[in-house]
């Protein structure tokens, strides 16, 4: 078996408590390097975790070439900078949620994979749904539903709060048009229903400056959102968002159906379905061998091992939902229908 050397690029919580564990689990893995924001930091978590080399500088860690794989834990920001400098220098690639800033960058990072096909590039998949994907998708397939009408997102929290900070996911330098949970909502229920055509959007920021240390800063990213789409075949979409929004509806997926509803409550991760006949949502089963789970850096090791083509989630899954990204972003200030690119196309 030959061996695997990763070396990572951003060691945040989630690369800390999952990526680092889970790939130094598998046989044949090794995690060779590591370069954080700082070298400091960057040294502390190779002692945390074993690692044999410390980078204070990423483009040094990428032109190692006893490194295979690179994984990016980075913030958006440095997500298609990392991803291009990586495949030129021969390395696959996996790299953290959100694709990246916007969809220009992703057509940069989609095309770059092109031409490396010899290479694995992945990013890390939306985990809201992992355990019901299949079972949603075979409900759906099995015609259980009926004619699919629409599929409706909700995520609502709480009251405003009385001191609210800036964190990087309200910073346009750092996240770029990424809002709030949209995408990870929005890359879920593409698996099972597939991209939208077209949007429209309204959106606001309900705290528009947030404070940074001793200072206040203006923020652009919404905090409250609303989409209206259709997908193929006449299905209709909407998606509501906002943390400020107390005692709204439950949080999850409702998708209606001419026979049937499915209704999953994200928080609970439990799903539902009612038919003609029934008074109100039941609990449905979920077989064990539908149930995923967390097993993105198994996928990535094995996609490079056996040349297999990443499914959760390629490059043009990434595309896709960065593509739905920009035109939301696009369609809020006005609120006029803005249609979706589907295969790479400029808008």
């Amino acid at each position: 078996m030959k061996l695997i050397r990763i070396g990572i690029i951003g060691a945040g919580k989630n690369t800390r408590e999952k990526h680092i564990p889970k790939f130094k689990a598998i046989e044949g893995v090794e995690i060779q390097a590591v370069a954080n924001r700082t070298l400091e930091s960057s040294k502390k978590v190779a002692a945390e975790f074993s690692i044999p080399e410390v980078y204070a500088h990423w483009q040094e860690l990428v032109e190692n070439p006893d490194i295979d794989a690179i994984l990016i834990g980075t913030w958006p920001y440095m997500h298609a900078p990392i991803t291009l400098y990586a495949l030129e220098n021969g390395k696959h690639v996996l790299t953290e949620a959100r694709m990246c800033m916007n969809y220009a960058e992703a057509q940069s990072m989609y095309f770059a994979h092109l031409d490396h096909p010899e290479l694995v590039a992945q990013v890390v998949p939306s985990p809201y749904t992992l355990e019901v994907d299949l079972t949603i998708k075979r409900i759906i397939s099995s015609g259980q539903l009926g004619k699919l009408l629409a599929v409706r997102v909700d995520d609502f929290g709480s009251f405003l709060p009385k001191a609210a900070l800036l964190h990087w996911r309200n910073d346009r330098k750092y996240s770029g048009l990424n809002t709030m949970a949209m995408g990870i909502y929005y890359e879920a229920l593409a698996r099972w229903v597939g991209h939208v055509q077209w949007v429209q959007a309204h959106s606001h920021v309900f705290l528009p400056r947030l404070k940074e240390g001793s200072y206040e800063v203006t923020v652009s990213i919404p905090d409250y959102l609303s989409v209206q789409g259709e997908f193929p075949g006449g299905v209709m979409f909407n998606l509501n968002l906002s943390p400020h929004t107390a005692y709204g509806p439950r949080s999850g997926f409702y998708i209606f159906g001419s026979e049937a509803t499915l209704f999953f409550n994200r928080k609970e991760k439990q799903l539902y379905m009612a038919s003609h006949g029934q008074t109100a949502l039941e609990l449905v089963n979920i077989p064990e061998n539908e149930k995923q789970g967390w097993q993105v850096e198994a996928d990535f090791i094995n996609s490079i091992r056996n040349h297999k083509e990443v499914v959760l989630t390629s490059f043009f899954e990434g595309l896709r939902y960065m593509a739905f990204t920009e035109a939301v972003h696009r369609s809020a200030p006005t609120g006029q229908r803005v249609w979706v690119p589907q295969s790479g196309e400029d808008f």
